[in-house]
């Protein structure tokens, strides 16, 4: 907490007494464990220490990587269509989370009779 703490907020001395006191290994791992990890640092400190620490090349790498991972978690599909239903049906799955909790069936006929 010191670690995270010092690197968003610490002032230019506070930063140097903060390496000279846990080392630069020390510092390193916290940072990669919350870059890799839960991203409680914010943004703009993350980039300053993941350049430092990781190098412009192996940090605009792993930024790259996170981003693509995040678009196709952020697109995974969320719905499916449960089996056993009439092709003609237009089904409604409802989730929270990764539980189902509801299924809605519009049924084929009452659509062509407008009974939606």
């Amino acid at each position: 907490m010191i670690i995270k703490t010092t690197l968003t907020r610490g002032t230019w001395e506070q930063i140097r007494w903060l390496f000279g006191y846990y080392g630069i290994e020390t510092i390193k791992e916290v940072f990669l464990d919350d870059f890799n990890g839960l991203r409680e640092l914010p943004e703009p400190v993350i980039n300053l220490w993941g350049l430092l620490f990781l190098g412009k090349k192996a940090y605009q790498d792993e930024i790259n990587r996170q981003r693509k991972d995040n678009r196709l978690e952020k697109w995974r599909g969320r719905r499916s269509v449960p089996a056993g239903r009439n092709p003609g049906d237009n089904i409604v799955v409802r989730y929270r989370g990764s539980e189902e909790v509801g299924v809605t069936i519009l049924n084929a006929s009452r659509r062509k009779l407008g009974k939606e």
